[in-house]
């Protein structure tokens, strides 16, 4: 078991690019790979890399029947994806029945967020304390699979010893339980090395069940078990993922856990090369209750809830702000995301909205009458004059605010980088906040202006860009109930969308522009890519981002054809093999 984990920690510490197919096999498939469905695909002549829309494993092909634009798709690449927290938990659970949380119970360090959300794989680095802390998860998950009360000792023993020899016992539990933990197949060296360390604890005097924990262990700390592997081809052309590996990519990008029993045995029949499997696949999974962890995440991260945990109005301003009402807020965006992902209603409906989900506390915290009974559970009700979508939700406003303050700046940048996917450039090294006794009199939106103006071009020039889309907002205070006034000043939300004509007067106007913006669908397009690839988009991926946008403005603008057609997308599909020197 030395030998097998110190082995294991070379593998996890010296990891950092791509697993590729040869040696002895570790990381392949049982089988060539030269027999994946789509490996027959075309690629455009003289370009490495670059496939044609419309052919298998493309945008094209999925339904709609709209024109989509024309131009290369390339298959792009994701470093080696190392699990996050949040999927090694998931994949514990559903691997043993037995939701222990490993991240929780043994402290992981957090993930870092890349590009808005924490599974991009180019910032899941592995720091040597996470590497201790797998090894006691490792130990701890494995006795639980062999806990004679839990639901995973039947299927870890597929067989038992004395019953049959240890010498065909052994190697059977080995494949049977590595091939799910590897969520593929296994190969017969990966075997090899998980029962030689088993029969050396049984040299030791351990017992036959011992052995097979510490059989597990090395499951456990395989790098096949912690990270997503995907290998490539010599030569480094653009390829068709293997089966099992956009299993993978469908189930973490859907459930955020390890494909089930299902999606594994249509990845073994070849059910998974055409479009249309995959499309029954998403469809499939996307009515599965597990496909709630996508609108979680996504709500928490996209939409920020995430971030309500450490939002801190001022307790002497505001003392209606407590536990009850951040989970309140947290549950409304929650909600609000979940019918949007759903495809009850469009997307557009993330923006403009007829009504609002809330329980008493934060139907009492908008104003909102009638409001539900004391203790009940949310409900849909209608939004009145001042509510209607996450412009005016107190998630929104409460996350982009100060603790005694509004922030238009921060609600504005905002609206631009979540919305829009207009990343304003960095502020100038070294400026100062602005001090509101420097400005004695006047609305905050008359300071910030007083001030901008005052500092030059190089704060107008950008503040010009996202601060009118806050000012919009200042009839929402800091935590996100409504004023009719600033300390007393007349409050004024209009403003002119940069670099158009288009005007607006207050949240919900400032809404119906948004909405109507080709930026629009096409931010949301990109956010969705972002997560499902693990990774940041490039100028390369402009023409397979166009096709799955138009995909899904030809689909009504509804959040299931946009998850169908990032899932049959060619970033999605496929992958820009590594040219080796």
């Amino acid at each position: 078991m030395r030998q097998l984990t110190a082995a294991v920690l070379l593998l996890l510490t010296g990891c950092d690019g791509e697993i590729v197919a040869g040696g002895d096999g570790r990381g392949a498939q049982v089988g060539p790979r030269s027999d994946s469905p789509g490996t027959s695909t075309p690629v455009v002549p003289g370009v490495p890399g670059v496939m044609m829309p419309g052919t298998a494993g493309g945008p094209g092909g999925s339904g709609g029947g709209e024109a989509l634009p024309q131009g290369p798709m390339v298959a792009g690449r994701v470093t080696l994806h190392r699990l996050n927290n949040a999927e090694l938990d998931n994949t514990a659970r559903d691997l043993l029945g037995v939701d222990l949380k490993p991240s929780v119970t043994f402290q992981f360090p957090p993930d870092e967020f890349g590009e808005g959300f924490d599974n991009n794989a180019d910032v899941l680095t592995l720091a040597p304390l996470k590497v201790e802390k797998y090894l006691a998860m490792a130990r701890a998950l494995a006795a639980a699979a062999l806990d004679p009360a839990g639901t995973a000792r039947a299927r870890v023993l597929v067989c038992t010893s004395p019953a049959e020899a240890e010498a065909t016992c052994l190697p059977k539990i080995a494949a049977a339980f590595a091939s799910r933990a590897f969520r593929r197949p296994v190969v017969s060296s990966e075997v090899a090395d998980l029962v030689g360390a088993a029969l050396s604890a049984r040299q030791q005097g351990a017992t036959f069940e011992r052995a097979v924990q510490v059989l597990l262990e090395g499951v456990f700390l395989s790098p096949e078990f912690l990270f997503r592997v995907e290998v490539d081809p010599a030569g480094g052309a653009a390829h068709p993922l293997a089966p099992y590996e956009l299993a993978s990519r469908l189930s973490y990008f859907l459930w955020g856990t390890m494909p089930d029993d299902a999606l594994l045995a249509a990845a073994g029949q070849g059910a998974l090369g055409t479009d249309a499997q995959v499309l029954a696949q998403v469809r499939r999974m996307l009515a599965d209750p597990k496909a709630a962890a996508l609108g979680a995440t996504l709500s928490a991260q996209w939409m920020q809830s995430l971030a309500l945990a450490d939002a801190a109005p001022d307790a002497a301003l505001f003392p209606g702000f407590d536990a009850a009402l951040r989970d309140a807020m947290a549950e409304e965006t929650r909600r609000t995301f979940e019918e949007i992902l759903k495809g009850e209603v469009d997307a557009k409906t993330l923006l403009v909205s007829d009504h609002v989900f809330v329980n008493a506390r934060l139907a009492q915290h908008y104003g909102l009458t009638p409001s539900p009974a004391p203790g009940a559970a949310f409900v849909k009700a209608p939004a009145g004059a001042r509510r209607g979508g996450v412009l005016t939700t107190a998630t929104f406003l409460t996350i982009n605010a100060h603790a005694k303050t509004n922030s238009p700046t921060r609600r504005g940048k905002w609206i631009l980088e979540r919305v829009l996917c207009e990343a304003p450039p960095p502020p100038p090294a070294n400026v100062p906040l602005l001090d509101p006794a420097s400005v004695p009199t006047g609305s905050l939106r008359q300071k910030l202006e007083q001030v901008h103006q005052a500092r030059g071009a190089a704060c107008t020039g950008c503040h010009q860009s996202f601060d009118p889309l806050g000012f919009a907002l200042e009839h929402y205070g800091p935590t996100g109930q409504w004023r009719d006034t600033d300390d007393g000043y007349a409050i004024d939300a209009t403003g002119t969308l940069k670099g158009t004509t288009t005007t607006f007067d207050g949240a919900l106007s400032l809404a119906r522009v948004l909405a109507e913006d080709p930026r629009f669908p096409r931010c949301m397009a990109k956010k969705l890519m972002t997560f499902a690839l693990g990774r940041g988009l490039t100028a390369a991926d402009g023409p397979a981002l166009d096709a799955v946008t138009a995909k899904f403005a030809g689909q009504g603008l509804r959040f299931p054809a946009l998850i169908e057609a990032v899932a049959t997308s060619v970033p999605f599909t496929q992958r820009q093999g590594e040219v080796t020197p």
